[in-house]
């Protein structure tokens, strides 16, 4: 998909400012295909740009202005930055609260179905450049996925409950869905979990119904990265508008 967003002039005291993404598991939308992943249109991601000794950006967002393939372009309009180097971080989607260097992103309990990258939390590695507004910067940044998703799908050649499956609750044996907290400056530290439950629901209003490999039709749910025995259970609880079905199975790491 290629859109770009109306170029609209900066406001007077700012200048628009570019930051660019090129790597294909940078990206936020799971296509059509399950697999392969793209930007939304209406995406954002927060970005710092630290000079050594101060933040000059401190979690200023950027929209998509520019998408094809795997090339994104990022934009916004900022006080000039000035002279120099910077280092620059990045997350998405914006967080909810930060503290220090830490962001806090809440994970629904309660999710659509569909991979929006609403709840798909990223942190990019941290690059350098000259200021934004230098017309030699060329910032491109490499996110990492923080979270895990699961893809569900019901096969056409099982016997299933004979009707579109409306909600799916799925039920962890530690908690998956909750506060999720980053540091921002480090693509790789891991994410912890606060406030959290051990158990995520899935509504899906247009029903999932039976779909061939062909054609296949998904579900998704993103959680946060559990470790679990091999012996512990997982519980799938499917519903559909007269039915009610409830499977457990043997966990392992996810």
């Amino acid at each position: 998909e290629q859109f770009e967003t109306p170029t609209i002039n900066a406001p007077e005291g700012k200048v628009r400012v570019t930051i660019k993404s090129g790597s294909a598991q940078s990206r936020t939308s799971v296509a059509e295909n399950g697999l392969s992943t793209t930007w939304c249109n209406d995406d954002q991601i927060a970005v710092w740009a630290s000079n050594g000794s101060a933040n000059v950006l401190n979690a200023q967002p950027f929209k998509v202005f520019y998408s094809q393939g795997n090339y994104t372009e990022f934009t916004t309009d900022i006080t000039p930055m000035g002279d120099g180097t910077f280092t620059y971080y990045a997350t998405h989607p914006l967080p909810a609260t930060i503290s220090g260097t830490t962001a806090t992103f809440p994970i629904e309990s309660v999710q659509q179905g569909s991979f929006d990258g609403t709840n798909d939390i990223l942190v990019a590695y941290p690059a350098s450049g000259l200021a934004l507004e230098n017309e030699d910067a060329e910032v491109s940044l490499t996110f990492k996925h923080k979270m895990h998703t699961l893809r569900m799908f019901v096969p056409d050649d099982v016997e299933g409950m004979g009707e579109p499956i409306r909600r799916i609750d799925i039920t962890f044996p530690t908690q998956v869905v909750g506060d999720v907290s980053v540091d921002y400056t480090s693509a790789t530290a891991p994410a912890t979990l606060a406030n959290g439950s051990n158990t995520v629901s899935v509504e899906i209003p247009e029903g999932l119904s039976a779909s061939s490999e062909a054609a296949r039709k998904y579900a998704y749910a993103i959680v946060f990265p559990a470790t679990m025995n091999e012996s512990d259970q997982i519980t799938f609880t499917v519903s559909t508008d007269n039915y009610r079905s409830v499977q457990s199975f043997g966990a392992r790491s996810l």
